[in-house]
C-alpha cells in the first residue's frame, strides 16, 4: 500500500483541490485521512490529508 500527503490552506484551496481530486480519480483508493489544523503563528489553517492507495493490478507501478 502506498501513501500520498496533501496540505489543503483553508483559504484560496482551488489548486490543492485539484491537485487531491485528479490524484483521487486516477488512483485505486483504499482510504483517506484528514485533519483540520487551525492558524498558530505563521502557519495558516488547512487541512492535512493522507491518502493510502494500491497499485493496479496490471503490475505496473505508479510513480505519482
Amino acid at each position: 500500500m502506498r501513501m500520498k500527503f496533501f496540505w489543503v490552506p483553508a483559504l484560496d484551496s482551488a489548486a490543492a483541490e485539484q491537485e487531491i481530486n485528479a490524484f483521487l480519480a486516477a488512483h485505486r483508493i483504499v482510504q483517506v485521512e484528514k485533519h483540520f489544523s487551525p492558524a498558530s503563528g505563521s502557519h495558516p489553517s488547512g487541512w492535512a490529508l493522507c491518502a493510502q492507495w494500491m497499485l493496479g493490478t496490471e503490475g505496473t507501478e505508479d510513480r505519482t
